[in-house]
């Protein structure tokens, strides 16, 4: 809704891309039908992966149109899956206007990996908006905690990541089961904000542990900046990233970060 109040205009595929991901590596119709609705004078391909939307962009240099690339992650696994494709890659990153990459560790990749020439590509670090920038309110903090049921002078660790195998939650509740396992007592908790094809598994590994007073599934939340407030340290045991928003977030709001030295996070 705020995007229509800007006046951005969208053009959605028939299908699915997370779902049937290689159809964007072929599928030359889609684009080229938001093409010829849009006319556009300039083309920027906000890409997850380095391989993505490579039939997207074919259709844009078969126009002859400018374009930029952003690429979000420094992942080596895309290009291994798909070897064939590394070629097409590096001649579509030789076409274009400019290459950004979110983390010099991802322009890295790019240049080793994906064919990205030595004279083009530079680093735009992720931001966040002026919201997580703002102090945190005392009386939301407070009842978010309340929500929680946490004693006095307890300690909150918050996660913001989705449920899967990279987001390393795996190494956080063992970490938290050791912990306990010689401080029982301790008052210190933990809350993951989350949702994802894990959640049931993870929901069902804290209760086996007996953890389900301690760790709290939040599911999805829309107010992160007011969990970050309330939090007393911001936890993300990842295992890739390239430059995690969630960080950022929890630098933001001056809530200290641990996590994992991976990709971008050290930068």
């Amino acid at each position: 809704e705020a995007q229509g109040e800007a006046g951005i205009r969208h053009y959605w595929t028939t299908w699915n891309w997370g779902q049937r991901f290689v159809q964007s590596m072929v599928d030359c119709d889609e684009p080229e039908r938001i093409l010829a609705a849009v006319q556009p004078d300039l083309v920027v391909f906000s890409d997850c992966w380095p391989i993505s939307n490579i039939a997207a962009k074919h259709m844009v240099i078969k126009r002859n149109l400018p374009y930029l690339v952003v690429c979000h992650s420094g992942d080596l696994a895309p290009g291994r899956a798909f070897p064939a494709s590394l070629k097409v890659v590096a001649g579509q990153f030789a076409r274009a206007r400019e290459v950004v990459a979110v983390a010099g560790s991802s322009l890295k990749v790019l240049r080793e990996h994906y064919g990205l020439p030595a004279d083009k590509g530079r680093v735009i670090w992720n931001g966040r908006p002026a919201p997580y920038f703002a102090p945190s309110d005392p009386a939301v903090s407070a009842r978010l905690r309340s929500q929680l049921g946490l004693p006095e002078k307890s300690v909150l660790y918050f996660t913001a990541a989705r449920f899967d195998a990279l987001k390393g939650y795996q190494y956080q509740l063992e970490a938290i089961q050791r912990l306990f396992a010689r401080r029982r007592r301790l008052p210190v908790y933990f809350a993951w904000a989350s949702t994802g094809h894990l959640q049931e598994q993870f929901q069902s590994a804290i209760n086996k542990q007996r953890l389900q007073g301690r760790i709290r599934l939040l599911g999805h939340q829309g107010n992160i900046a007011d969990w970050l407030g309330a939090a007393d340290a911001f936890i993300l045991t990842t295992m890739l990233e390239a430059m995690p928003l969630s960080v950022l977030e929890a630098m933001a709001k001056g809530t200290p970060v641990i996590a994992t030295g991976v990709g971008g996070i050290p930068e």
